[in-house]
């Protein structure tokens, strides 16, 4: 009972506490739908909000954009306007670029051309570096040999001395007893024409005796002196020894008076004109005109009697005559024809023919016997002109600074005194420094010519140079200095001529300011040359300007574009050395050892050091050998010299400033090959050779330069030469530029 009444109570009290959670259940549920009603229409006031401003905003922007629609608009027809004019100017400019483009093909021919005229100055470099080692080496072989003979002669010359001493003692007793004997006989022959004078005196006063008879004997006719005794001249030649015949001039047997008192001579001996007396004959005078040993004693007569008598020679030369022979003697040259014929015009003349005269005087005053001293004067002038217009003007200072080649010019005019090992020079000179055959990068004292850039030369300086020859036990050591006062700068080709690197190319060349003439900007350099046991090794320096201007860009303008550059001519220092030798040194004996010392092998580098940042710096290099096949076929020789050239660049430059001619040879293999055919007369063959000159360039790009040429002298005054210039490779490379360039070359040269 208990229980049951329990659950009643316990469901009432259960109830209202149902009741209160369902409401608390409803209360949530009808806040929550409150809260999401209220977010609700927050949410759609907001979204209207927004609405409202992005309709604001569209139209703000709508605007906007229509504003900038317009201004684009208008912009794009700016541009489009613009456009035409902007497409003309580039057209223009693409007009220029092509002509630059042309331009920049004509300078890389020139520089092609500079190439082929390097060579040649190379040639001539070495040519005149030769001369001047054998001059330098006959000198000391000259020396040396006087010494030896010296030295030989001397212990010899002391005995022939004391000889001759002697027999100057017994000369001189001699001589006294032989002089009291023609004392002697000149007494007795003194009293024989003392007897002949008296004799003369005794026959004139007879003759005159006669002449009065016959004249007071005659009827004062004068016909009969034609035909009487006496009627002819007394002293007149006569056969029959009477007083009509000069008592002094020789009878028909040759007979005088004389010849009474010492005896008759030969009747058949004749004295020719002006030759002696009976005197002579006695005495053993010559018929020379001479006198005997009565003329020694006596002092006079003979050749001395007649030198003290003027006497005209009908064959000695008039002054012209020998001014002439003066002039051949110590004067010569040469007279000659040089035509260039180019393969093709590549806009420029295609021929060019040139004319040259040189006159070269070259003589020693004061020379000793042994040529250890003298003075040493050389002349040596060249008159060129062409039909291109690379010649014109003439020197009007020092330095040869004009733009084109002078009309005449120094190749080199300078005096030379020489005293034992001590020269000294100055004038206008050429130095030869390098061993290298076709390069030299240590030669940097002369600048270059390179009016036609293939058949360049080097430009005389006037400077002066002291050499000083020292001898060892171990060799001969040379020591050089050299001073040039003033600045040359090397020539470029002319404006308008067929290696003007400038041709049709906007560019502006401003003119270069040489360096002042100052003492501190002088050039100098030095070299110590060392000739020992079969080795030429040299230590060279020079400091100076670069003779080949760097490149500053001055000004520029757009339309026309056109640049200004101002040439600078940069301060350097180069160090170098070079060494020649043959294979003999290794010591090898036997039939190899005698091939291996023909066998000559050469090198030589050079360090340049550039005060501006222009330029490289750069180490040059070339090595190389020489070697000639004697008789390779019948009595002809052939010559091979082949050389590598190279170069290390030490330093890069802050700038670019084009390629430079000095250095075209990077990595180039050079080849020399010279074929003499020996001299033939019968065929009016004097010399006759075939050379062939290569330069390949095979870093990079292979590029070459091909010079064959044939010598042939006729004689020792007429010689002929042909040659050409054949270059190949791409466009882009130094040879390969100048393909078109090609040409061939024809030289008559008359020697006198």
């Amino acid at each position: 009972a208990r229980s049951g009444e329990a659950a009643p109570a316990a469901a009432e009290v259960a109830a209202p506490r149902r009741r209160k959670a369902v409401v608390l259940l409803l209360l949530l549920l009808l806040s929550s739908c409150g809260v999401s009603v209220g977010l609700e229409l927050k949410r759609r006031a907001d979204v209207a909000h927004l609405r409202g401003e992005l309709a604001a905003l569209r139209a703000t922007h709508a605007e906007e954009l229509t504003q900038t629609r317009g201004g684009l608009e208008q912009a794009l027809n700016l541009a489009r306007g613009e456009k035409g004019e902007l497409s003309e100017r580039l057209r223009g400019v693409e007009d220029k670029l092509s002509e630059a483009r042309q331009a920049l093909d004509g300078a890389h021919a020139e520089q092609r051309a500079q190439r082929a005229a390097f060579q040649g100055e190379l040639d001539a470099k070495l040519e005149a570096e030769r001369e001047r080692l054998l001059r330098e080496r006959a000198a000391a072989l000259e020396v040396e040999l006087a010494k030896a003979v010296e030295e030989a002669l001397s212990a010899e010359r002391d005995e022939v001395q004391a000889q001759i001493d002697a027999a100057v003692e017994e000369a001189k007793a001699a001589d006294g007893a032989e002089l009291e004997r023609l004392r002697a006989r000149n007494a007795d022959l003194e009293a024989a024409l003392e007897a002949e004078r008296e004799a003369r005196e005794r026959a004139e006063e007879a003759l005159r005796r006669a002449r009065e008879g016959t004249s007071q004997g005659g009827d004062g006719s004068d016909e009969d002196a034609s035909d009487g005794d006496f009627g002819d001249d007394p002293f007149a030649d006569g056969d029959d020894g009477g007083f009509g015949d000069d008592p002094f001039a020789g009878g028909g047997d040759g007979g005088s008076e004389l010849d009474d008192f010492f005896g008759d001579g030969p009747a058949s001996r004749k004295r020719p004109s002006g030759g002696g007396s009976e005197l002579d004959d006695f005495f053993g005078g010559g018929s020379s005109g001479g006198g005997g040993e009565l003329d020694d004693f006596f002092g006079g007569g003979g050749e001395q009697a007649a030198a003290d008598t003027p006497q005209e020679d009908p064959d000695a030369p008039n002054a012209l005559e020998e001014g002439w022979a003066t002039f051949t003697d110590f004067v010569h040259g040469n007279l000659s024809y040089r035509l260039f014929a180019h393969f093709q015009a590549n806009g420029s003349r295609q021929t060019r023919n040139e004319v040259s005269l040189t006159l070269e005087f070259d003589h020693w005053y004061w020379l000793k016997e042994n040529r250890t001293a003298g003075l040493h004067v050389v002349a040596n002038v060249e008159t060129r002109a062409d039909d291109d217009h690379l010649y014109g003007g003439t020197l009007k200072g020092i330095d040869d600074e004009e733009p084109k080649r002078p009309y005449i010019v120094p190749n080199q005019l300078y005096a030379g005194f020489l005293y034992e090992r001590f020269e000294l020079r100055v004038g206008y000179q050429r130095f030869a420094w390098g061993t290298g055959d076709m390069f030299n990068p240590t030669d940097q004292l002369n600048p270059s010519d390179y009016s036609d850039l293939f058949a360049s030369r080097r430009i005389p300086v006037f400077s002066a140079m002291v050499n000083l020859t020292l001898q060892f036990e171990f060799g001969n050591v040379d020591v050089e200095l050299i001073s040039i006062p003033t600045f040359t700068r090397t020539r470029v080709p002319p404006s308008g001529t067929r290696f003007d690197p400038l041709q049709g190319f906007p560019l502006t060349v401003l003119r270069p300011d040489d360096p002042p003439g100052s003492l501190q900007d002088a050039q100098w350099a030095a070299r110590v040359t060392l000739r020992a046991k079969g080795w030429d090794v040299s230590l060279s320096a020079f400091t100076g300007f670069d003779d080949l201007p760097a490149g500053q860009l001055a000004t520029v303008v757009i339309f026309p574009p056109v640049l200004q550059v101002e040439p600078i001519f940069d301060r350097i220092h180069m160090l170098g050395s070079d060494f020649a030798t043959t294979l003999g040194f290794l010591g090898i004996t036997g039939p190899t050892g005698d091939l291996l010392s023909r066998i000559q092998i050469h090198g030589e580098a050079a360090h340049t050091f550039y005060e501006g940042p222009r330029a490289d710096e750069v180490l040059q290099y070339v090595v190389g050998l020489n070697y000639t096949f004697v008789d390779l076929v019948a009595e002809h020789d052939l010559t091979v010299i082949l050389e590598y050239a190279g170069e290390l660049i030490t330093k890069r430059s802050e700038v670019t400033t084009g390629s430079n001619l000095g250095r075209v040879l990077s990595g180039a293999v050079l080849l020399r090959l010279q074929y003499e055919v020996s001299p033939q007369p019968r065929l009016l063959l004097k010399d006759l050779n075939f050379a062939l000159n290569l330069a390949a360039n095979l870093d990079g790009d292979e590029n070459a330069w091909v010079h064959p040429e044939v010598n042939y002298t006729v004689t020792d005054y007429f010689s002929m030469q042909l040659a050409a210039d054949v270059f190949f490779g791409p466009k882009d490379t130094f040879f390969g530029q100048y393909e078109r360039d090609g040409r061939l070359i024809l030289n008559a040269k008359l020697s006198f």
